[in-house]
């Protein structure tokens, strides 16, 4: 009904976030009718996957005002056997990444998803150099641990017109070609499992020579090039670009669609990632739509700022409330994409 009155088809007309707001009160209110938690409602008897986390260390690009030119500094858990012991894991590399800044002399600000901020980077790839140096500091084995995702977030870069990126921060210029080449160079580098928006959303070229170069040995994540839309979803698996979809409900407007999107995704063999945004509230509704459908991951920011931990205790709750029957797929998640003798 919300749809139809809108009658528009980017919402313009009462706007993807009001549509929401309406769309999550009739879902809870459903919910609360019948007794259960919202992810039980969503999903049934066989909503009881807890989601992986992908959390922020190191918050950069737009979330930094442009210190430097990479969005996203983040790590996945591989070896946690649940989601309480493994977000612990988190904290300490969180706290690690602390130290090791502090030993570089960097400051520690933190930008707006509650990751740390990237003061006086050198380049582009420090960050990887030290979050890397992190997750050993913290006690923990590069990949087979704890390893590290990446949102490059590359349209913020790229130049349609040249169709070539700009590192700012290095005064580099790349073709599409040689951009991924240097991803996969850092690939090779560093112990990255994922990345989200490798090439801009204006690329299509780009990312589907970024899937065929690394798609059988990490994550690639579309967010920009998809925005939770079926249309571009479908294209993407019809040209065998990226092996993940960014799901975020917002983009799309309401739970029932988002549902469809995460339904396409895990049809076509794509792993869905449950996303939450910039300028975020204290709200867990994307904790519960990750156990209904049984995405398997969740990305929210870091774990300072409210209104990213109040996600990551929801989750914790929910772990507690299944109790016995909740899965915890760790690195198994990711073995529907990749070749499992990378994860071994």
């Amino acid at each position: 009904m919300m749809i139809d009155l809108d009658g528009t088809e980017n919402k313009t007309r009462l706007g993807a976030n009001a549509l929401l707001g309406c769309s999550m009160a009739i879902a809870y209110a459903a919910a609360a009718a019948k007794g259960v938690p919202l992810f039980q409602y969503l999903g049934g008897a066989q909503a009881r996957t807890i989601p992986v986390p992908m959390i922020q260390m190191i918050g950069g690009g737009a979330h930094a005002l442009y210190s430097n030119d990479i969005q996203d500094y983040l790590v996945i858990l591989m070896s946690a056997k649940s989601f309480e012991e493994g977000f612990a894991m988190v904290v300490n590399v969180y706290n690690a990444t602390k130290k090791v800044f502090r030993k570089y002399g960097k400051p520690l600000g933190i930008a707006d998803e509650g990751g740390l901020w990237p003061t006086d980077f050198k380049d582009n790839e420090e960050g990887f150099r030290l979050l890397t140096e992190a997750i050993e500091c913290a006690g923990y084995k590069p990949f087979d641990d704890i390893a590290i995702a990446t949102d490059i977030a590359a349209s913020e870069f790229y130049n349609k017109e040249t169709g070539t990126y700009r590192f700012n921060l290095e005064d580099r210029e790349f073709t599409s070609e040689e951009f991924v080449d240097l991803l996969c160079q850092w690939v090779e580098k560093y112990p990255i499992i994922s990345i989200e928006d490798g090439c801009s959303e204006f690329d299509w070229k780009g990312n589907k020579l970024l899937t065929e170069k690394l798609g059988k040995k990490i994550q690639i994540i579309g967010d920009d090039l998809f925005t939770t839309k079926l249309s571009r979803i479908k294209y993407g698996v019809e040209q065998g670009i990226c092996n993940a979809v960014l799901i975020k409900m917002n983009q799309i407007g309401t739970i029932t669609e988002t549902l469809e999107a995460i339904e396409l995704t895990k049809n076509s063999v794509y792993l869905p990632v449950i996303s939450a945004r910039s300028g975020e509230v204290e709200d867990a509704t994307i904790v519960h739509l990750a156990i209904a459908t049984n995405s398997g991951q969740l990305k929210v920011g870091s774990v300072a700022r409210t209104e990213r931990t109040v996600k990551w205790n929801e989750v914790i709750r929910m772990e507690e409330f299944l109790g016995p029957v909740a899965l915890w797929p760790s690195s198994h998640i990711f073995e529907r994409i990749i070749d499992p003798a990378i994860l071994k």
